[in-house]
């Protein structure tokens, strides 16, 4: 890629993560309409009012509407047919519109239906409806309330993104699918809650989770509080989970959390990051636009950060980057204007293109010689000085550091996660997959010293662990 398009395209997501309270990018998770009988051939196009109709051999579509219409009424048939679909942007821009009124026979409701109907204040969903579209509702800014049919089923992506009137809403005991991003840009709601019955959602506090609570799927931008701790039970932060929560500056991530979607705490007050140990991977974004964000202590077995992931924390001076990552990612510090100190692992093999863009600092790089990091930030070096330019960086060596046995996530403890390494290890070469791990890692797995990283290591590691959280004495000669 041509390097002032790659910064072109730095300068787009810069300009996303900004807008990240308004609009962001989602991605539908499985998202479907419901299985009806509707006819795909050719329509007839009619009238009825503001309204264009498209008739099917056995249904009705709404298609488009009147943009100055102010009120309008949607009829139950049409030349005797069942009037099912609210189309795709049927009525989209219509900031006139006031009043609608749905009749009992609509099941869908299709993307971007009702989008940027601003003046719209209240509406009626009938009971019949079981699919709402991505977008739908899109910047419904009128809205105060939207009491959902108790036979809905399904929830787009975005479908109420931007509605900043809704104080609250009901998912019923029926919906069984969520798009991403269901509630991006609600600034006025204040909580989600699920009907009883429902057999995948439930709501703890106002806050939105699947049904077991190992997924935290939406924390409501207006709830308050400046502080939150997510229940101990949560695996995964859902995209978008925490965005745009402004208010919220301290979040207590529990021990049990495993991955970090895109988005989920992006545009948030957070202050400090303390990332817990079993945290494996943090997507696209996950922390844009954190601008208050100063102290960072990042999950030792992360192995991967998606791009952007820190893009636009302008608060945040340094960052040590842990033991076992094995890539920097596109842009990741892009627009951190304060850093000035990165410390980088042996375990990095590739560094993307913009990591560390839009900063005017130099850069103090703390690597460990002959690794990856020295030769790409050496380069990095020799090339500003060829051309006359001041460096970027500065590099501060390290000799490598010494791995404890037993301990291959190199983060000074033997605990059940190492175990857990060795035989991720194990059944990946198992399997005849590559894996490139250095002498130092091999050894601290090989705790048996046979030569070879087997099951029998994991177990001497969990039985060490074991005896040492027993208070016993722990040594490998057992």
């Amino acid at each position: 890629m041509n390097p002032s398009r790659k910064h072109r395209v730095c300068g787009v997501l810069a300009a996303a993560c900004l807008l990240a309270a308004v609009t962001v990018p989602t991605v539908q998770r499985g998202l479907s309409l419901p299985s009806m009988s509707l006819s795909v051939s050719a329509a007839e196009t009619t009238t009825y009012g503001d309204l264009t109709l498209l008739l099917y051999s056995d249904y009705v579509e709404v298609s488009d509407c009147n943009i100055s219409a102010t009120s309008v009424k949607i009829p139950s048939k049409m030349g005797g047919k069942p009037v099912r679909v609210i189309g795709e942007r049927a009525f989209y821009g219509c900031t006139n519109l006031q009043s609608v009124t749905i009749s009992e026979n609509v099941q869908i409701i299709g993307d971007n239906a009702f989008a940027y109907c601003s003046a719209l204040t209240e509406l009626a969903l009938p009971e019949s409806v079981t699919a709402i579209g991505d977008s739908a509702f899109y910047g419904c800014s009128g809205l105060t309330s939207l009491p959902l049919p108790t036979q809905l089923l399904q929830i787009g992506t975005s479908a109420f993104d931007g509605c900043t009137g809704l104080t609250s809403l009901e998912l019923p005991a029926s919906v069984t699918t969520l798009g991403d991003n269901v509630f991006a840009g609600c600034t006025s709601l204040q909580q989600i809650t699920v009907a009883d019955g429902n057999s995948v959602f439930t709501s703890v506090d106002g806050v939105l989770l699947n049904q077991a609570q190992t997924t935290l799927i939406r924390y409501p931008i207006a709830k308050g509080g400046s502080s939150y701790t997510v229940p101990t039970t949560v695996t995964e932060l859902a995209p978008f989970a925490f965005e745009s929560c402004t208010s919220l500056t301290d979040i207590a991530l529990p021990n049990m959390l495993r991955n970090i979607g895109a988005w989920a705490l992006a545009n948030t007050g957070l202050t400090a990051l303390n990332m817990p140990n079993g945290v494996r991977a943090v997507e696209d974004h996950a922390f844009c636009a954190c601008t208050a964000l100063t102290d960072v202590k990042l999950s030792s077995n992360l192995q991967a950060l998606g791009t952007g992931a820190f893009w636009g924390c302008t608060a945040l001076s340094s960052v040590v980057l842990p033991s076992r990552l094995q890539s920097i990612s596109y842009c990741l510090f892009y627009g951190c204007t304060n850093l000035r100190a990165v410390t980088v692992p042996a375990s990095v093999q590739t560094i993307e293109d913009e990591a560390f863009s839009g900063n005017s600092n130099q850069i103090a790089v703390t690597v460990y010689t002959d690794s990856y990091a020295q030769e790409y930030f050496q380069n990095q070096i020799d090339y500003a000085v060829s051309q006359k330019f001041d460096p970027k960086y500065s590099l501060i060596p390290l000799d490598p550091p010494e791995i404890m046995k037993g301990d291959p996530n190199n983060n000074g403890v033997v605990e059940v996660e190492d175990a857990v390494l060795v035989l991720q290890t194990y059944a990946q070469q198992s399997a005849g997959l590559s894996v490139e791990i250095s002498d130092a890692v091999f050894a601290a797995m090989d705790v048996d010293e046979d030569g070879k990283i087997a099951v029998e290591d994991a177990v001497k590691i969990l039985t060490y662990y074991a005896r040492k959280s027993a208070g016993l004495e722990a040594s490998w000669d057992f």
